[in-house]
């Protein structure tokens, strides 16, 4: 380019040169590679996109796996209560205030219930027991299956009267065994082989845990299937009239609880 100076004299100036980018630059310098550059670029590439996938998804899962605190011991799994919430929280979802409060109500609703009906098996088990030592065993009983609490109690007054004829221990105290038990409670057993319990909530756990193997688990829900509570394996020490007559005996207070409103 020639400009021309003030003083009149004629200067040679090269041009400015204006940087116009190349398209597709990328692509021709790409292209000049051989084959196994090009390949050598694109599993580098790919290794990065990888790594950030890595990256991305270690970031997203960290807060996740800090609030679940797993404890194995022998095959069990423990969560941690900010977990559980969480869990719970987005599985379970109610749109609206009035779903919850209708869901508090039902809840209130069938605890009241159940509240109830332990309240009128209470009230039949103290008119049934009043007066007799088995009568401090009621709030026991409630907690027992109904038909473990029939049993307890139709067992109870065949073998004992429901307390008042008892096996003692050394000292000469109660043994709370009401139903002729055979094995060792916590107090060991007494002169006779009975087992001798600490108190009214001992006695009606083991007790009752026995009767509900034998009734739930064996399937034994008659007293004539319970015949094995007095006879054992086989009934031949004993006399059929007197294997009748503990069936009998045993039924008419097992009919009466089980028909008590539960």
């Amino acid at each position: 380019m020639i400009l021309q100076s003030e003083e009149g004299d004629c200067v040679l100036r090269e041009p400015r040169k204006v940087f116009k980018p190349y398209r597709g630059s990328i692509i021709r310098i790409y292209r000049r590679f051989s084959f196994w550059k090009r390949f050598f670029v694109v599993q580098i590439a790919f290794f990065f996109f990888c790594l950030g996938l890595i990256l991305f998804a270690t970031q997203a899962t960290g807060s996740f796996e800090e609030e679940m605190v797993v404890l194995e011991k022998n095959g069990l799994f423990t969560y941690s209560p900010e977990f559980l919430q969480k869990e719970v929280s987005r599985v379970v979802s109610f749109e609206t205030k009035e779903e919850i409060a209708w869901l508090e109500k039902e809840e209130w609703l069938l605890f009241a219930q159940e509240n109830r009906e332990k309240d009128a098996l209470q009230k039949e088990l103290e008119v049934l027991l009043g007066g007799y030592p088995m009568e401090e065993m009621i709030p026991f009983l409630l907690e027992q299956d109904h038909i473990v609490t029939a049993f307890l109690v139709g067992i109870a007054k065949k073998e004992s009267d429901w307390g008042k004829r008892v096996p003692l221990d050394k000292e000469g105290d109660d043994c709370y065994n009401y139903w002729g038990y055979r094995a060792p409670g916590s107090l060991g057993v007494q002169s006779l082989g009975y087992g001798c319990f600490s108190g009214h909530e001992e006695a009606i756990s083991v007790v009752g845990e026995r009767i509900h193997t034998l009734a739930i688990q064996y399937q034994r829900k008659t007293p004539r299937e319970m015949i094995v509570w007095k006879c054992g394996s086989t009934c031949e020490g004993h006399t059929p009239e007197s294997v009748s007559k503990w069936i009998q005996d045993v039924n008419i207070y097992y009919t009466k609880v089980l028909a008590m409103k539960r």
